[in-house]
């Protein structure tokens, strides 16, 4: 992982480069963990920038509770073009967001194989 600057004034960019095998057990992520647990009770949605190298490269978007309780959403890039994504946090039943510890994007390999990247950025939950 890479951690980029862009802009005026400079926003941090997140760059992931993996390589997932075949034939193998493999993943690659990218997260960001809370020193405490997080109450999202008062926001509605999460927002952020992604940009895929690739075209059809999936990647899961997750929230995990402070109980290692996941819930994922699947992004697959669509071109090679930036895409600006909101997500409703209704959708992401099954993490506690009263007791959030960490955001992230995964790839594993029962659904991303070869080389990928992907660059992450303005993430932001928003009310």
């Amino acid at each position: 992982m890479n951690l980029l600057y862009a802009g005026t004034p400079a926003q941090p960019h997140y760059f992931l480069q993996y390589d997932v095998p075949a034939g193998q057990v493999g993943y690659a992520g990218l997260a960001f963990r809370f020193d405490e647990a997080q109450d999202l009770g008062s926001f509605r949605a999460v927002e952020f920038a992604i940009r895929f190298e690739h075209p059809d490269s999936p990647v899961d978007f997750y929230l995990k509770d402070i109980s290692d309780q996941l819930s994922t959403v699947r992004i697959t890039g669509t071109g090679t073009g930036e895409m600006e994504l909101h997500y409703e946090l209704a959708n992401f039943k099954e993490a506690n967001l009263n007791a959030l510890k960490e955001i992230g994007f995964l790839a594993d390999n029962h659904f991303s194989l070869g080389r990928h990247s992907i660059t992450v950025y303005d993430i932001r939950f928003v009310r």
